[in-house]
């Protein structure tokens, strides 16, 4: 039986000081986490940070992975490894080309957005039931 080929990429849930999300627009108008495909020979933590400020200028800190999972994205599989993070304050989201948008949301907004992957709303009611606990 063939191996799955996969591309492994990292997506940050940014919280700012209202503990509201950030998310960026992409350009099939659905909201998705900062974040990217590793480069080859780069470590997890330096592969997200450079993803989210290639994509919205800012930097993160408190850095921690919560959730992983695998999901199609057209052709390809994906494993995505999905980490909590802080903004550094000061900051000013300036977002990339790839994108056409960007919102903070806060988590009594869940219902509203467009999520690029549906199990995005899943992962964040959970990720803010841990904060609550």
């Amino acid at each position: 039986m063939p191996h799955m080929k996969t591309m492994v990429a990292e997506y940050a849930i940014i919280l700012n000081e209202k503990n509201e999300f950030l998310m960026v627009k992409l350009k099939n108008h659905s909201w998705h986490f900062p974040g990217g495909r590793l480069n080859e020979c780069e470590t997890s933590i330096t592969a997200l940070k450079r993803e989210v400020k290639e994509e919205t200028n800012l930097e993160i800190t408190n850095i921690n992975p919560i959730f992983t999972r695998c999901f199609d994205e057209g052709e390809n599989h994906k494993y995505g490894v999905f980490f909590s993070a802080r903004v550094k304050e000061p900051y000013t989201v300036k977002i990339s080309d790839e994108h056409n948008d960007f919102a903070w949301f806060n988590k009594n907004q869940l219902s509203e957005i467009h999520f690029w992957q549906p199990f995005y709303k899943e992962l964040l009611e959970r990720y803010f039931k841990q904060l609550s606990q």
